[in-house]
């Protein structure tokens, strides 16, 4: 499969579909499909799944109980191939931890997971790394 998304330009259209109010924000998952009671939404790392032009399987996983997307055989982190093609670990690890709202993370997935994180701020973080020349680590590190 080609992506929609390459090493070179991951970066900016991530950022963008972030802040584009297109995507609602889940956590525990890379997508969470609604169902009766429970509102659906993307983790930062579905999004990035969204726009590189994976097709989501949309059964469930049985995570928790919950109704997830499945992405190139994932639910929680980014596929193997996707994260080869743009040489960024399936996490999303940090090279270095980042400071958030008096916290420490070192990857995408907890940034996400943490509840008062919206995907802005998610965004803001991102700038800030892409300003040091990307800032996340490399696939296979």
């Amino acid at each position: 499969m080609k992506y929609q998304v390459t090493k070179d330009d991951f970066l900016p259209k991530l950022i963008a579909a972030l802040r584009s109010g297109t995507y609602s924000k889940a956590t525990g998952a890379l997508q969470r499909l609604p169902r009766e009671g429970v509102t659906g939404g993307f983790c930062c790392l579905g999004v990035l799944c969204e726009i590189a032009g994976i097709e989501a399987d949309k059964t469930s996983s049985g995570v928790e109980g919950l109704t997830n997307a499945v992405y190139e055989g994932n639910t929680g982190v980014l596929p193997d191939r996707l994260a080869a093609a743009i040489d960024v670990s399936a996490h999303g690890d940090f090279q270095q931890p980042v400071k958030f709202n008096d916290r420490t993370f070192d990857s995408l997935v907890q940034l996400n997971d943490r509840h008062d994180t919206t995907f802005d701020d998610i965004a803001d973080v991102l700038e800030g790394l892409a300003a040091q020349g990307n800032g996340l680590k490399r696939y296979g590190m």
